[in-house]
C-alpha cells in the first residue's frame, strides 16, 4: 500500500495553518500577499476547500484590519450612523468605549470617573458661570 502525503504551499488556494490566507495565485496587491499573508488594509475571508476572498477595509465594514488596529479610538461597529458610540468615521465618540472586539461594541464609560468630553466640560463650566451671574445680580 502506497500512500502519498500532499503539501500545501502558498498559491494553491487551500490555506494551510501557517498561511493568513490563501487566494489561489501568487500576485501581490490584491489582498493575499505572494507570501499568503494578509496585506495592509485589506481583509480576507476563509472558506473550507476554497480559496480566501479578499477585498479593501473599510470604515463601517465590521473589522479592525492591521492598520485600523493600531490608531487610538479606532472602532467599526459594521455601519457609519453617528451616535452609537462609533462615529460615521470609525471613530470612539465622546464618552464611549468601543473595546476591540470585531465588530465593534461601544459601551458608555459615563460615571467611570476618568473620562469627560470636552464640550460637555464647557457646557458645565457655561452652566456654572450662568448660575454665578444670575447670584450676583440678585
Amino acid at each position: 500500500m502506497h500512500t502519498h502525503a500532499h503539501t500545501h504551499r502558498c498559491g494553491d488556494g487551500i490555506r494551510a495553518e501557517r498561511e493568513q490566507c490563501d487566494d489561489a495565485d501568487l500576485m501581490d496587491g490584491d489582498g493575499c500577499s505572494s507570501e499568503c499573508t494578509v496585506e495592509e488594509n485589506y481583509q480576507c475571508r476563509h472558506f473550507i476547500c476554497a480559496a480566501s476572498a479578499c477585498e479593501k477595509a473599510a470604515c463601517g465594514d465590521g473589522y479592525r484590519q492591521s492598520i485600523e488596529a493600531t490608531i487610538e479610538g479606532y472602532c467599526d461597529d459594521a455601519n457609519q450612523e453617528p451616535g452609537d458610540g462609533c462615529s460615521a468615521t470609525c471613530r470612539a465618540e465622546c464618552g464611549f468605549d468601543c473595546g476591540n472586539k470585531e465588530p465593534s461594541v461601544c459601551l458608555s464609560d459615563c460615571g467611570d470617573g476618568v473620562k469627560v468630553c470636552p464640550l460637555l466640560m464647557l457646557t458645565r463650566l457655561l452652566l456654572m458661570i450662568t448660575r454665578l451671574l444670575f447670584l450676583l445680580s440678585l
